[in-house]
C-alpha cells in the first residue's frame, strides 16, 4: 500500500513538473507594423496683435539748393506815358445807326485831362488808324469811329453803322502834359512813332 502511495505521489510530481516546464515564457516576437497616423488636430486661435513700435526719429533736413542766376534787367517804365489795348464786343445801341461803349480807366487822371492827351488807335487786320477815322468813306458802308474822354472814363462811338459793330480792338495811349512838352517832335498821329515810344519807355 505504501508503495502504491509513493508511486502515485511521484506521478503527480512528474505531471506538475511537466506542466511547469511547458508554461515557461517564450522568446520576444518580431515588431509589428507601424500604426496609421492619427487625424490632425484643429488649428489654434490667432494670438492678439502686438503693440505698435515707437516712431522712428525724423531725418535731417537736406541742404538748400543753390540760388538761380539773376534774370536780365527789364526796360524801365515811364509813368508819363501809359498804354494798353482794349477789345470791345458789347456795344450799346443809341439808335438804329449809332453805337457806343464806355470804358472805365483809372489811368486817365485829372492832370492828363487838363494838361495831357489821350490818343486812341483802331487795330484791325494788322493795320492801325488814329481816331477819329472814317471806314469805307463815300460808300453805303461808310462808318465813323471817334471817342471822347473825361477823368477815369473813355467813350468810343460808332456812327452811321446800321449793324452791330461786332468785336473791335483799340490801343489807348495816355500822355502826361510834361512828356508832351519834353518831346515836341513826336507825331502822335503816326502809330509807328507811337510804337517806338511804347516799346522804349512805356509802362504797359
Amino acid at each position: 500500500m505504501a508503495k502504491h502511495l509513493i508511486m502515485a505521489i511521484t506521478g503527480v510530481v512528474l505531471v506538475m513538473g511537466l506542466s511547469l516546464s511547458s508554461c515557461k515564457k517564450g522568446d520576444t516576437g518580431p515588431q509589428g507594423p507601424a500604426g496609421k497616423d492619427g487625424i490632425n488636430g484643429t488649428d489654434g486661435k490667432d494670438g492678439k496683435d502686438g503693440t505698435n513700435g515707437a516712431n522712428g526719429t525724423n531725418g535731417t533736413n537736406g541742404t538748400n539748393g543753390t540760388d538761380g542766376t539773376n534774370g536780365a534787367n527789364g526796360m524801365d517804365g515811364n509813368a508819363n506815358v501809359t498804354s494798353g489795348t482794349v477789345t470791345i464786343s458789347n456795344w450799346t445801341q443809341i439808335n438804329n445807326s449809332r453805337y457806343s461803349a464806355t470804358i472805365i480807366d483809372e489811368s486817365i487822371t485829372e492832370d492828363i485831362v487838363n494838361n495831357g492827351v489821350v490818343i486812341v488807335y483802331l487795330l484791325e487786320d494788322g493795320l492801325s488808324a488814329n481816331l477819329p477815322v472814317t471806314l469805307s468813306p463815300g460808300t453805303a458802308n461808310s462808318t465813323v469811329i471817334f471817342f471822347t474822354y473825361s477823368v477815369e472814363q473813355l467813350d468810343i462811338r460808332v456812327w452811321d453803322r446800321y449793324i452791330d459793330p461786332g468785336t473791335l480792338t483799340f490801343r489807348v495811349v495816355k500822355i502826361a502834359g510834361s512828356y508832351l512838352k519834353a518831346n515836341p517832335n513826336i507825331d502822335w498821329t503816326d502809330y509807328s512813332q507811337v510804337e517806338k515810344v511804347i516799346n522804349a519807355n512805356v509802362a504797359q
